[in-house]
């Protein structure tokens, strides 16, 4: 798949006119040329998807030879990680503000002592135990090189980030989770009813603090402002898309196998701007996906497609920006939809440049095609004004 191409399509006739330069037959050589890129990265594209649901489905295999119906894995705003014998887990409910451990047969002081232990580690202690995390790592890693790319891909840069060099930002946070918890607040130990021969699972439980998020938020400062120096963001815009898409959840993963803080499908979203970085088609592998830094910038990055690319002819900035902001959830074509009926663009922007960017979100919120997006654009446009005083940095 990512050898070689071979043209058994081609006539002899074709390849005679392109050597000539028949303009006619060149047109029909790289049409036929890219429909083959086309298909080829189609067949990539599906592999790189089941090797990633076939390493949740694996892991799901495994851990319900232990947990049984009680198992879990992580979900976009709670991260579930194990311990080597996967005979403990920590769950951290992002949303929710609270932390847990549970085991089986542990005691209150034995799981005392491993909470302890964990709340002591840094991100990559804790990264060991997400062994989720790790499975999709290791099964999208043979991924990295894809097939070259397709004769008519040109990638374009915006004037104020053509000279812009990207640094590497490695996020490490000693005590993680440490730094989250409640303080003056002692755990609470409960045993969970049990059903049949099952063994007793134990649970020790604290609470979070109020302002996590902005703690948070703090640590991955570098990567917002490089972000938003790069594609004239808005900060509170990226931080806003953080808090509803992960609730600032770095090991987040989707049942849609999105990954990350701004929660980027590979082989949409995330290899859209992960192209449009490297210049060349690329899918992104599990382990890019999950470093904070790099999916902040290829977050920012795709809200910079849709800005320019998608919705650049929108002559209203605020306009734009609510686009955007419902694409990011549901993609360009579903917006369009809302507005035509039809998932294509020019129509689209054709009737919303004749609107009021108000008029513009009242009509999104009224007739876009799934109740998720609705909800999302509501939220993160709510959630923008929190994070106002970002924009002043």
């Amino acid at each position: 798949m990512r050898g070689g191409f071979t043209f058994p399509a081609l006539t002899l006739g074709l390849l005679i006119g392109f050597h000539l330069n028949i303009p006619e037959a060149r047109s029909d050589w790289l049409d036929q040329m890219d429909a083959q890129f086309d298909a080829t990265f189609q067949q990539t594209d599906a592999a790189f998807d089941k090797a990633m649901q076939d390493g949740v489905d694996e892991l799901d295999h495994e851990l319900s030879a232990i947990w049984g119906e009680a198992r879990a894995l992580p979900e976009p705003k709670k991260w579930v990680g194990y311990s080597k014998d996967r005979q403990t887990r920590i769950i951290v409910d992002y949303d929710k503000g609270e932390m847990s451990l549970e085991g089986f047969d542990k005691s209150q002081v034995d799981l005392q002592r491993e909470f302890s232990d964990i709340l002591l580690e840094d991100s990559e202690g804790l990264n060991q135990r997400a062994i989720l995390r790790d499975r999709l790592i290791q099964k999208t890693r043979t991924f990295s090189k894809a097939p070259a790319p397709s004769p008519r891909f040109t990638p374009s840069r915006p004037e104020h980030s053509q000279n812009t060099k990207r640094r590497a930002i490695k996020w490490r946070q000693p005590h993680e989770l440490s730094r989250l918890v409640e303080p003056r607040t002692r755990p609470v130990f409960v045993s969970l009813p049990k059903s049949g021969k099952a063994r007793q699972l134990n649970r020790l439980s604290i609470k979070l603090r109020k302002d996590r998020d902005h703690l948070t938020a703090e640590t991955l400062r570098p990567s917002l402002d490089e972000a938003a120096l790069t594609y004239a963001l808005p900060r509170s815009l990226l931080l806003s898309m953080i808090k509803n898409e992960s609730s600032f959840n770095p090991r987040a993963r989707s049942h849609a196998n999105a990954l990350g803080l701004m929660q980027l499908v590979p082989t949409s979203g995330g290899k859209e701007a992960y192209s449009y970085l490297k210049g060349e088609s690329l899918i992104p592998s599990a382990d890019v996906l999950y470093d904070p830094h790099e999916n902040i910038m290829l977050g920012a990055t795709y809200l910079h497609l849709l800005n320019t690319r998608y919705f650049g002819d929108v002559k209203d900035k605020q306009t734009r920006r609510h686009l955007i902001i419902a694409a990011y959830n549901t993609g360009a074509g579903n917006v369009a939809k809302a507005f035509t009926g039809t998932m294509k663009l020019k129509a689209a922007i054709k009737k919303i440049n004749k609107m009021s960017a108000d008029d513009v979100y009242d009509h999104l919120i009224a007739h876009l095609p799934y109740d998720e997006t609705r909800t999302y654009l509501a939220r993160v446009t709510k959630d923008t004004q929190t994070y106002a005083s970002w924009d002043n940095a």
